[in-house]
Formats: structure tokens, C-alpha cells, sequence
């Protein structure tokens, strides 16, 4: 066995004398005196929630904890196209990118700060979202909240986004929320906006959003004489609208083990407007087509 040396030997010495000195006679008379042992662990302890009451002492919960990594979150109002908020997030997408240039510029070492953006529409046609992957932190130099800050600055303005949000996702929600509920929807909605307005002017808090979302724009027809003369229900125009704009399946093609379902409807351009619904053709069981502005 080898010998200890001159640090081992004092700090053996010092753990054998607190053992002895200390630890042995208080074990002793808190047994003796199970009484005064309690006591003092409930001093301590209420000393302890004291401290924490009077802010002595610092906590939280939830601490914010630096990561690699910054969502991007965009939607647009009810029914825009999914290739006008594609455009948007490719513009946003360039503008990290730029960035991205413009830090590695300051950098002595030359790195990325911006690994990779992942692009992701959906699951609604006006949302989308960007998924930027960051050098780490020790070696990016660089808090995340700052080059989030930096890039909704360079974004700008977003025309017809009702939700963009530059930052870090939090398993615990926002960090600020506000419930408001009432009998008197408009009241509601104008208290809703006074809110909006004020919080939008605390420099401390930053993308100010509202789960208040309009619903999905519809369109309602009615069938004209001229529907009913023709021999048209309801359900005829209804089912012919649904074929053209949503699809109808046209045939089942077996591979392998595998039905593939082929469904056919108008292209792009033949279904993007209500200028297309009002002209689309609605053929009756004679074979005559008419166009749908005449029928409803």
C-alpha cells in the first residue's frame, strides 16, 4: 500500500477531527434529544422559505436556457395561397442568410453562425414555418434572442400576416399571456385591439400576438329560376363545383400491391379566384354546359 502524502494526510486529519469535534457529539445529543433536533431543522427551514419570501434569495422556475437553435413562425390571413407564403418565408429565409454573411464578416475565425434553415408550409395553407440551426453557443458568441432580434429587424414589415414570431420555443408557453372573456363579442374585439395596441408599446415585449382568428371564408349559393328550369338541384351544381375545385377520382391504377387513386380538377390558375368559380362551366343532363353566374 502506498504511502499517503502531506495533502492526504491533512485532510484526513481534518475529516477525523470534524467527525469527532463536531459530527459525533451532535449525533449524540440529537438523539438524546429528538426535540431539539426537530426544532432546529424546522428554524432552518422556515429561515430558509423567509429568505426566499424576502427576495434574499434569487429563483426561478423556469429559467431561460440559451439554445441552438430559432423558430420562425408565419400566418397569413385566412385563404392566402401557399405559394405567397412560400415567397415570404423564402424572402426571410434570405435575409438569415444575409446575416448570416454579415456576422461571419466580424468573426476573426471566419465561421457560420447559421448551419442550416429548414423551410416547413403548413398545416394550414396560410402557415408555415423556419427552422434555423445555429453554431453552438460557446463558440457562437452570440445570444440567441439578440440574432433573433436582428433578423425580425431586417424582415420588416410582413403585408397580410396577422402571426410572425422571431425567437426560441418554450415548452411553458409565452412568457407573458392574457386571457380576456366577456358576453359581447365586439366588445371583446375592441377590447382585444386596445390591448394589442398597449402592449405594443413596452419595449420590453416583442411579437404581440392573438389567438382571435377569423374563420375560413365561404361562399353560400343559391340556385336561380333558371337552375330549376334546367332540371339542376341543389346537389347537382354543389357536387360539380366540389369535382372541379377539390377533385373527383377518375380511375384506381394497381402497382404491385399498391391502388394508386388518380384524382383530376381544375389546374392552379383555373381555381384560384372567384372569378374562376363564377365562370366555371355547369353541364346539364342534356350535355349543355352553362356558366355558373347564369345558374346561381
Amino acid at each position: 500500500e502506498r504511502e499517503k502524502n502531506a495533502f492526504e494526510l491533512r485532510l484526513e486529519r481534518l475529516m477525523l477531527r470534524m467527525r469527532h469535534g463536531f459530527y459525533e457529539p451532535f449525533l449524540e445529543r440529537a438523539l438524546r434529544s429528538p426535540i431539539l433536533a426537530f426544532g432546529i431543522f424546522f428554524f432552518l427551514l422556515n429561515l430558509t422559505f423567509g429568505a426566499l419570501g424576502a427576495g434574499w434569495i434569487q429563483t426561478t422556475f423556469f429559467p431561460v436556457v440559451e439554445r441552438d437553435d430559432i423558430n420562425v413562425e408565419l400566418e397569413m390571413v385566412a385563404g392566402t395561397r401557399e405559394h405567397i407564403v412560400n415567397a415570404e418565408l423564402a424572402r426571410i429565409e434570405d435575409v438569415i442568410w444575409r446575416v448570416n454573411e454579415e456576422l461571419k464578416a466580424q468573426r476573426e475565425d471566419s465561421l457560420d453562425v447559421v448551419l442550416k434553415v429548414q423551410r416547413k408550409l403548413g398545416p394550414r395553407p396560410e402557415q408555415g414555418s423556419l427552422f434555423v440551426v445555429l453554431l453552438d453557443g460557446e463558440t457562437r458568441d452570440l445570444k440567441t434572442d439578440k440574432l433573433s432580434a436582428l433578423v425580425r429587424e431586417r424582415t420588416g414589415e410582413i403585408p397580410g400576416a396577422e402571426k410572425a414570431t422571431f425567437g426560441i420555443a418554450s415548452p411553458f408557453g409565452k412568457p407573458v399571456s392574457v386571457s380576456l372573456r366577456g358576453h359581447d363579442l365586439e366588445d371583446l374585439d375592441h377590447a382585444k385591439d386596445e390591448l394589442i395596441g398597449e402592449l405594443q408599446q413596452l419595449s420590453f415585449l416583442r411579437d404581440v400576438v392573438t389567438s382571435d382568428r377569423p374563420g375560413e371564408r365561404e361562399v353560400v349559393l343559391r340556385l336561380k329560376e333558371k337552375a330549376f328550369a334546367l332540371g339542376l338541384t341543389h346537389q347537382d351544381v354543389l357536387a360539380q363545383v366540389r369535382q372541379g375545385f377539390f377533385g373527383a377520382e377518375a380511375q384506381r391504377v394497381q402497382r404491385g400491391q399498391d391502388e394508386i387513386k388518380i384524382w383530376v380538377r381544375y389546374d392552379e390558375e383555373g381555381r384560384s379566384s372567384l372569378r374562376d368559380l363564377e365562370d366555371m362551366r355547369i353541364r346539364t343532363a342534356d350535355g349543355n354546359a352553362y356558366p355558373l353566374r347564369e345558374l346561381a
